[in-house]
């Protein structure tokens, strides 16, 4: 006879906790009680759970959320659009997964569909208390980009622009995978950062 695989469903049977909560133990454990993740990775190991999960706390959804103004404010090509393209290029060859989403949808329940996010980032300095006040529950960074790069000649601000989203975007990996930066972007390449992890 087969031996039925164990799944988070049955550790959160066992446990008596939510499949998220279950999920959050394995894949960011600091968004729970440390008791809740010692019970749920001591009943794992005696279920004898081999899931997708990994209860190293180094391991992350990667998965970065790019906020962007609406697409209205700017015509048919925003500002922002190539330097999200150079992003997802970066992301992909690190394997990491960016998720784009319009600024002006942000509500409650958008963080309750959006658990298994890193990292926040946006082209807009204003992030709104919403925001902020959920990234710093959950330890998650904030990052966001200047690229007005208001200090340059007109031909060099769509480099510019790109550039300060790719070292702000190097930043924020970096934190995700190790906890820390190797390198901070130049000064004026982005408004606001933020950690708690």
């Amino acid at each position: 006879m087969r031996k039925k695989n164990i799944t988070i469903s049955d550790i959160a049977a066992k446990t008596g906790y939510s499949k998220t909560t279950v999920s959050f133990a394995f894949n960011w454990p600091n968004r729970i009680s440390a008791e809740a993740v010692e019970k749920i990775l001591a009943c794992a190991k005696e279920l004898g759970y081999h899931g997708s999960g990994d209860p190293d706390i180094s391991n992350r959804f990667k998965t970065i959320c790019i906020l962007v103004p609406e697409l209205s404010e700017y015509g048919n090509v925003p500002v922002w659009a190539r330097s999200v393209y150079e992003m997802y290029k970066v992301c992909a060859g690190r394997g990491f997964l960016l998720s784009m989403i319009d600024q002006s949808r942000m509500n409650d329940s958008f963080f309750v569909k959006s658990s298994a996010v890193d990292a926040f980032m946006s082209f807009t300095p204003d992030l709104g208390s919403l925001l902020l006040d959920n990234a710093r529950r959950r330890g998650i960074p904030v990052v966001s980009i200047n690229i007005d790069a208001l200090d340059c000649p007109e031909e060099e601000k769509y480099n510019r622009r790109i550039s300060n989203s790719l070292a702000c975007l190097n930043m924020v990996m970096d934190l995700i995978v190790n906890g820390s930066v190797s390198e901070m972007a130049q000064e004026g390449a982005y408004y606001l950062f933020e950690s708690n992890i």
